[in-house]
């Protein structure tokens, strides 16, 4: 799996070692405060007809705000949680070639910052493993500049270290992915984790257990089925 690098910045935009930035919105069609800050942004959004619908990206040329290349993300009419992480992971899949990426927020979002993270790291997932081509690739790292508790970043990492496993396993073609390599993807995946168990069953111990279903389906195959069984019993449960 390959995912970004997320950092966070409390300090101006100007001082940023970053090489692009995306400005995630609310919807613009209702208020004409919302980019109360940048109002050359609002003008220039305005004439394109962008209107911050939900998870809507457009580059743009933003002097009044930075002189890197810039683009606006929308979170919808009525943004949440959800809908923040959604735009966020859309802008850094969208805005490709560029090594660091930093993500700002308008004022209303602050206070989905943590959905931001996650949408940063989500949205950077990349599966290249069989790519032959060169590619604009995502940021290898998300500035997102947001103050965000370091539980809060360490919960957004484990979600998108799972997603990531998830996917590279469902992109990974059969051929590559057989039922004991599968199994040992399993193992390796807890292998740190504290109280939890994996009993993985092979062709021989599922049919001493009597799986004889499992059995019959893996005859269909030159490579015999596993069954893997993890537990997870905390001293507290």
């Amino acid at each position: 799996m390959t995912l970004p690098t997320l950092e966070l910045s409390q300090g101006a935009l100007a001082d940023a070692n970053v090489d692009a930035v995306v400005l995630v919105v609310s919807d613009l069609s209702g208020s004409s405060s919302a980019l109360a800050p940048f109002d050359q942004l609002a003008t220039s959004l305005s004439g394109i007809g962008f209107t911050g619908a939900a998870s809507a990206f457009v580059r743009v040329p933003a002097p009044d705000v930075t002189e890197l290349p810039f683009a606006v993300v929308g979170a919808g009419s009525s943004p949440d949680a959800q809908s923040v992480r959604e735009a966020v992971g859309a802008a850094v899949r969208s805005f490709t070639g560029f090594s660091r990426l930093g993500v700002l927020l308008v004022d209303e979002l602050a206070p989905f910052a943590d959905a931001a993270a996650e949408g940063a790291l989500l949205g950077g997932y990349r599966f290249d493993d069989y790519r032959t081509s060169e590619e604009k690739k995502r940021a290898e790292t998300v500035v997102l500049f947001a103050n965000v508790a370091d539980d809060v970043l360490t919960r957004a990492a484990a979600v998108a270290d799972a997603v990531a496993l998830t996917k590279d396993l469902i992109n990974t073609p059969a051929g590559w992915l057989g039922p004991a390599d599968l199994a040992d993807r399993a193992v390796e995946a807890v292998a740190d984790l504290d109280d939890v168990t994996i009993e993985v069953l092979d062709e021989h111990e599922l049919e001493a257990q009597g799986y004889g279903g499992i059995l019959g389906v893996g005859r269909g195959s030159v490579r015999p089925p596993r069954m893997v069984r993890v537990d997870y019993a905390p001293a507290s449960a």
